[in-house]
Protein backbone atom coordinates (compact mmCIF):
# COMPACT_ATOMS: atom_id res chain seq x y z
CA UNK A 1 0.00 0.00 0.00
CA UNK A 2 1.45 3.16 -0.79
CA UNK A 3 1.99 5.78 2.18
CA UNK A 4 0.86 8.49 0.18
CA UNK A 5 -2.63 7.16 -0.67
CA UNK A 6 -2.59 6.56 2.74
CA UNK A 7 -2.12 9.94 3.87
CA UNK A 8 -4.10 11.11 1.44
CA UNK A 9 -7.01 9.15 1.81
CA UNK A 10 -6.93 9.96 6.07
CA UNK A 11 -6.47 13.88 5.28
CA UNK A 12 -9.88 13.45 2.62
CA UNK A 13 -11.59 11.95 5.84
CA UNK A 14 -10.73 14.69 7.99
CA UNK A 15 -11.39 16.90 5.45
CA UNK A 16 -15.22 16.17 5.51
CA UNK A 17 -15.19 15.45 8.94
CA UNK A 18 -14.52 19.45 9.49
CA UNK A 19 -17.06 20.07 6.76
CA UNK A 20 -19.87 18.27 9.25
CA UNK A 21 -18.09 19.85 11.99
CA UNK A 22 -18.38 23.72 10.46
CA UNK A 23 -22.41 22.67 9.45
CA UNK A 24 -22.55 22.25 13.39
CA UNK A 25 -21.16 25.50 14.34
CA UNK A 26 -22.97 27.40 11.64
CA UNK A 27 -26.21 25.91 13.35
CA UNK A 28 -25.14 26.64 16.78
CA UNK A 29 -24.11 30.13 16.16
CA UNK A 30 -27.88 30.85 13.76
CA UNK A 31 -29.59 29.49 17.00
CA UNK A 32 -27.81 32.32 19.16
CA UNK A 33 -28.48 35.33 17.15
CA UNK A 34 -31.87 33.88 17.17
CA UNK A 35 -32.02 33.68 20.82
CA UNK A 36 -30.05 37.01 21.84
CA UNK A 37 -29.98 38.87 18.39
CA UNK A 38 -32.99 39.23 16.68
CA UNK A 39 -35.31 39.48 19.77
CA UNK A 40 -36.73 42.94 20.68
CA UNK A 41 -34.19 43.24 23.31
CA UNK A 42 -31.27 42.03 21.35
CA UNK A 43 -32.34 44.87 18.59
CA UNK A 44 -32.45 47.51 21.39
CA UNK A 45 -28.98 46.31 22.88
CA UNK A 46 -27.47 46.41 19.63
CA UNK A 47 -29.21 49.83 18.65
CA UNK A 48 -27.70 51.41 21.54
CA UNK A 49 -24.41 49.40 21.50
CA UNK A 50 -24.98 47.62 25.08
CA UNK A 51 -24.25 44.56 22.70
CA UNK A 52 -20.92 45.58 22.42
CA UNK A 53 -20.74 44.28 18.67
CA UNK A 54 -20.79 40.87 19.80
CA UNK A 55 -24.55 40.14 17.77
CA UNK A 56 -22.39 41.71 14.60
CA UNK A 57 -19.24 39.59 14.97
CA UNK A 58 -20.98 36.53 15.28
CA UNK A 59 -23.01 37.30 11.90
CA UNK A 60 -18.97 37.90 10.66
CA UNK A 61 -18.08 34.45 12.06
CA UNK A 62 -21.38 32.62 10.76
CA UNK A 63 -20.75 34.00 7.11
CA UNK A 64 -16.63 33.03 7.15
CA UNK A 65 -17.55 29.82 8.29
CA UNK A 66 -20.26 29.20 5.67
CA UNK A 67 -17.62 30.59 2.84
CA UNK A 68 -15.28 27.95 4.28
CA UNK A 69 -17.29 25.55 3.99
CA UNK A 70 -17.63 24.23 0.14
CA UNK A 71 -13.69 24.47 -0.06
CA UNK A 72 -13.04 22.41 2.87
CA UNK A 73 -15.71 19.56 1.26
CA UNK A 74 -13.81 19.93 -2.12
CA UNK A 75 -10.80 19.46 -0.97
CA UNK A 76 -11.65 16.80 1.08
CA UNK A 77 -13.22 14.56 -1.37
CA UNK A 78 -10.56 15.51 -4.24
CA UNK A 79 -7.66 13.96 -1.12
CA UNK A 80 -9.99 11.22 -0.23
CA UNK A 81 -10.26 10.23 -4.16
CA UNK A 82 -6.74 10.77 -4.83
CA UNK A 83 -5.63 8.71 -1.66
CA UNK A 84 -8.42 5.70 -2.71
CA UNK A 85 -7.08 5.94 -5.99
CA UNK A 86 -3.72 5.49 -4.81
CA UNK A 87 -4.05 2.72 -2.71
CA UNK A 88 -6.32 0.65 -5.18
CA UNK A 89 -3.87 1.40 -8.07
CA UNK A 90 -1.56 -0.58 -5.26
Amino acid sequence: MSKAGIICFVLGIIGFISFLISISIVGYIDDRINEECDTEVGTIGQIIGADEGKCQDARDWKSLITSLQIPILSIGALLGLTGGMMIFRD
